[in-house]
This record gives C-alpha cells, structure tokens and sequence, in this order.
C-alpha cells in the first residue's frame, strides 16, 4: 500500500509540472499588443525573445512591436492576425502553422533556420526578405505569399516564383493600402445573407475596428456587376464586437450576391468576400412534384418558353409551353441532383425555379 501512495504522489508531481498549453492563446476576437497581458486568456503574455512555449495560438488582431523569436520546438499557430512589427526568426525546432484563414504580416526580416518546420495555409506578407536555410521543411499547401525584399533558399536565391510588392497591391489593392497606411480598419467575424418572402436580410458582426467610417453595402446580379445598396455608420474604434443588420428590401428575382465595401476614416477602402441568396420572388407558375421522380413533372402557369439548366449554367433541355398545364419528361440521362427551372413569360420576364432530380 506504501508503494501505491508513493506511486500516486509521484504522478501528482508529474503532472503539476506540465506546462499549460491553453495560457498561450490570445484572446478571441480581441485587439491588442503581443506584450499586454491582457490580450492573453490566462493574463500572462508569453516571452518574445525564444524560450520554451508549447503552443502560442493567435485568435484575435495581435500586433508585436519589435522583434519576435520562436524556438526549442514551440509552435506558433496564427489563426487570425499576427502583425509582427520588426524582424522574425524561426530557429532551433520551432514551427510556424498559418491556418487557412491567417494573416501573418512581419515588417522586417524573416529568418527560419535550425530544423523549423513552415506550414503555410493563410496569407502571408514579408515587406523586407525572407531566408530560410538548409533543411527547413517548407509546407505551402494553399499559401498566398507575398514578399518584398528578396527570398533566399539554403543560401541561394530561390528559384520558384513568389509574388512580390506589386502583386500584392495588384491582387489585394486595400491591404496592401492599410499595411502601407500601418492598420487594418476592421477584422470581419462572419457575413451571411438570408431570403424572406418578399426581401433579403444581411447581417454581420465585426470583431474590431481600428480608424474606421463605414460600410457600403452592394449587390449584383448574375453578371457579378455591384452597385451600392446603402451604407451603415461605423463605430469608428472598437475591440468589442458590433452587429450590423441591413435588410434589401427589392432583390433581384433569382441569384443576388452581395458585398462588404469598408471606407476608414483617411478614405482607404477595403472589400470583403462575396457571399449569395437566392430570391424567389411572387411566381406564377406551380411545378410538381418537385422532388422530381421518373424524370417527368407538371406544370400550370401561363410562360411560353422553358430551360432547365445545371448550376453550372448548362442547358439540358429547352422547349416551347403551348398549354396552361402540361407534362415535361427531362432527357433519361438527366443525372440526380439540384437544377433551375427557367420559365420565360411573354413579355420577356423571367421566373425561376428550384428543381431537384432524384
């Protein structure tokens, strides 16, 4: 019984003495320094200048003033945004994991060395040059690099391609505008887009916002051609989270797709991904059944013309509608899956209709 007791006093000590990966992580959705303690969720930052941290975890808008080095086998997992305002180094076993929808931006230099692993996901902005040595293992999986200065590879000048300053300010005009400008006006958490019976309801929430004015919200048709809708005020400063609602009270009868247009305060414009709803709108026409079955269904309505397209936009059949109520039978090799119905009126108007095959 002695021994048991000694047994268990032992594994207690043990696991006293692990470290706590979770004191790590930087807080969600939140704006601060690398260096305040409040930007951490145990209230304790971790040391910037090497030492050992199992996991460093990057949630919110961290900004590093200075230097930044990771080492003796620490990862450092950036899963949002990771501004590092001076040189970075990845030496002695340390890993970088950019998650897919990370942003790492490092001013300075960025030196890896010392048996580091690389594994790139997000996008990642160098303004000055990276050098990695010999034996470093580089993952670029889905990676959108960018670096300014010159990229070196175990010493020499690496011979692929990366993008560079002006690809970036091609590619991504307004964040190339805000590093330039030194902010980031806003940090988006989610955007979605929701048909009612008779409008669209648009919301989303912003994590952060550093310098900024205000949203333009803008919406296309099937030609992808955006034109503004309204605008809603920003908070202007905030590490909190603000929600926004904006309701389009008039969308296009089929597919609308809408956009975030965020102006800061100095007049610098950032976009933000394009999301879609698809809009009935008052119909006409009755289909059924709908699931079809047997490749054959009805309609009753009075259009003149039919198509039945797959969401790829190609036509699988087209026909004329002679009859206020009548039978359609879809080719045989009509594979299952979802399709519109495109109905066409005689005055040149268009109604669509979801189809699903089975």
């Amino acid at each position: 019984m002695k021994k048991a007791y000694g047994l268990l006093f032992i594994v207690a000590i043990l696991l006293l003495s692990v470290p706590s990966w979770a004191q790590n992580t930087s807080k969600n959705n939140y704006t601060g320094t690398w260096t305040n303690n409040s930007s951490w969720l145990d209230n304790s930052a971790p040391t910037n200048n090497g030492g050992y941290n199992p996991d460093i975890t990057i949630q919110g808008y961290i900004t590093r003033n200075g230097n930044l080095r990771i080492d003796n086998g620490t990862r450092l997992i950036v899963n949002d945004t990771l501004w590092i305002k001076g040189d970075f180094t990845l030496t002695g076993g340390g890993t970088l994991i950019l998650g897919s929808n990370g942003l790492l931006i490092v001013s300075g230099n960025t030196n890896a060395s010392g048996g580091s692993t690389i594994d790139l996901n997000g996008l990642f902005v160098a303004l000055q040059n990276v050098n990695i040595a010999n034996g470093i293992n580089v993952d670029p999986n889905g990676a959108e690099p960018y670096v300014f200065g010159t990229t070196t590879y175990a010493g020499t000048n690496y011979s692929g391609y990366v993008p560079g300053e002006s690809a970036l300010q091609n590619n991504r005009p307004d964040l190339y505008a805000q590093i330039m400008n030194g902010t980031l006006p806003i940090e988006l958490l989610f955007f979605s887009a929701s048909a009612t019976s008779n409008s669209v309801a648009l919301l989303w929430t912003t994590a952060m916002e550093e310098n900024f004015d205000f949203f333009t919200v803008e919406r296309a048709g099937a030609d992808l051609q955006f034109k503004a809708l309204g605008t809603l005020k920003g908070q202007g400063f905030s590490n909190a989270p603000v929600d926004y609602q904006f309701s389009d009270k008039a969308p296009l009868q089929g597919v609308n797709y809408y956009r975030l247009k965020a102006t800061d305060l100095d007049g610098t414009v950032e976009y933000h991904k394009i999301i879609s709803a698809w809009f009935e709108g008052p119909t006409s026409i009755q289909l059924y059944p709908n699931p079809v079955e047997n490749y054959q269904f009805t309609i009753a309505g009075s259009a003149t013309h039919l198509k039945i397209m797959n969401l790829m936009g190609d036509v699988i059949l087209a026909q004329p509608l002679t009859e206020s109520t009548q039978t359609v039978d879809l080719p045989q090799q009509t594979k299952a899956g979802s399709y519109i119905a495109v109905f066409i009126h005689a005055d040149g108007l268009q109604e669509k209709h979801s189809l699903i095959v089975r």
